[in-house]
């Protein structure tokens, strides 16, 4: 039996095989406001032990490819969208396939990275809370945005 595989899913598995930068476009708001639909990101192939809690990077979660930010690294690898409530479930390092370096919005590049460790401790933060109690990570939340 043969199997296929969808455009974009034969299209990644190309560029995973090549040392270039690596170009996707954000399809979801789950890294709202950071990045939007239609930005494009620019991902680069890193040593997990250059990664950081608070980086932007792209990650393979079954058949799902997510751009998240990092809120757990070492053994238990954990990502987060910015505008996410819940983390994604724990990652291995072989599952990251990169940190994105560059960002664009309408060919404009976007200003992302400037806080990253401030992002990534934002978003424990908020994991923890929601792990004691959704209200609380919800409030949390609604503070952000008000601030």
């Amino acid at each position: 039996m043969e199997s296929t595989l969808p455009y974009h899913e034969l299209a990644l598995q190309l560029a995973l095989t090549s040392d270039a930068p690596l170009m996707l476009h954000v399809v979801g708001t789950s890294m709202l406001p950071t990045l939007q639909p239609a930005d494009v990101v620019w991902v680069e192939r890193v040593a997990p032990t250059a990664l950081r809690r608070g980086d932007v990077v792209v990650v393979r979660h079954g058949s799902a490819t997510l751009v998240h930010r990092l809120i757990a690294v070492g053994g238990r690898w954990q990502t987060l969208g910015d505008h996410c409530i819940a983390a994604d479930p724990p990652c291995n390092a072989e599952e990251i396939i990169g940190r994105v370096h560059h960002a664009e919005r309408n060919g404009q590049a976007v200003a992302f990275a400037q806080h990253a460790a401030w992002w990534g401790w934002i978003g424990a933060t908020q994991h923890r809370l929601w792990q004691v109690h959704p209200l609380l990570s919800r409030l949390f939340r609604r503070l952000l945005r008000h601030s």
